[in-house]
């Protein structure tokens, strides 16, 4: 478990050059801010002006190759744990980077609506490992992500929800030219191959990388109460947390512990922390979900 605690490792060393703790975050970021912490508004900034740069390149180039109807979005990757916070970051950088009035649409997606739908699942035996790399269409996520990246219009995806543990059928998202798009989930910077002869990987698609950190104490607690909050709005019917609905709340807390130890830790340690280091930016938090720490890539800037 010390590999994944806030101290770097080499690799994280001498691929992440610049460093800021919060001190020097609090120095740059904002004043004022239209969220509760001021450096989220500054990571935001730094994107924006990536973004904003990437426009004005890609017009160019689409003209100087005589392309008059071709635009590609922004592709932002989100990764992390389960319970990191990730889809809340997502929603709040999908509205502070609507903010800078260029007209560009801002929106989000999740790789949950990738997960396999439950009947399969079981029947390839890996419900109990729902999270880990087999449990997705992989191969539907990187297709969807080339269609979204090479400028395809209506392009679409399955829907997730908790409220079933489930792939909704028949309902679908479709993503029609978004200027920026947020990809966020556990696998995003991922390199399995789902076939011998693949050669290309989401990330490869991304335009910025994220990988939201916290100390693996934090990141249980954080589990745990999502976990007691999905038990108490979920009904007795549920297929997964419904089991758990006549429990006391010890109870509870212990059946979350129990699932992280046996599942989601064992996933953060083999496929999901691996990847911080191919992250551009790393984005640490404190227990109250406060960016304290930013690490930049040298190859990003």
């Amino acid at each position: 478990m010390a590999g994944l605690e806030k101290a770097p490792s080499q690799e994280l060393t001498r691929r992440h050059r610049v460093v800021l703790d919060r001190d020097a975050l609090k120095a740059l970021a904002p004043k004022c801010s239209s969220v509760s912490d001021p450096v989220l508004s500054w990571v935001a900034g730094l994107l924006k002006e990536r973004i904003a740069d990437m426009r004005t390149s890609r017009a160019k180039t689409a003209k100087a190759l005589g392309l008059t109807d071709w635009r590609a979005p922004y592709l932002i990757g989100l990764a992390g744990s389960v319970a990191s916070g990730k889809s809340t970051l997502s929603a709040e950088l999908m509205n502070l980077l609507g903010e800078d009035g260029s007209g560009e649409r801002v929106t989000t997606v999740s790789t949950d609506n990738f997960l396999l739908p439950m009947a399969a699942l079981k029947a390839r035996g890996v419900l109990p490992r729902k999270g880990f790399p087999e449990s997705y269409d992989r191969r539907q996520l990187l297709a969807f992500v080339e269609a979204v990246s090479a400028g395809e219009q209506k392009v679409r995806c399955s829907v997730y929800t908790h409220e079933t543990y489930d792939i909704v059928s028949d309902k679908f998202r479709t993503f029609n030219r978004p200027g920026t798009l947020i990809v966020e989930g556990l696998n995003v910077l991922q390199t399995r191959r789902v076939a011998p002869t693949d050669t290309a990987f989401i990330s490869d698609y991304f335009d910025v990388s994220i990988y939201l950190d916290a100390e693996l104490s934090v990141l249980e607690a954080w589990y745990e109460r999502r976990f007691a909050d999905l038990v108490r709005r979920s009904d007795a019917e549920h297929p997964y947390y419904g089991q758990f609905k006549l429990l006391s709340e010890a109870e509870i807390s212990q059946a979350a512990r129990e699932r992280w130890r046996a599942v989601n830790l064992p996933n953060l340690q083999k496929n999901i922390a691996p990847t911080k280091t191919r992250a551009d930016i790393i984005l640490h938090q404190d227990a109250n979900h406060r960016i304290d720490e930013v690490r930049v890539s040298k190859h990003w800037l």
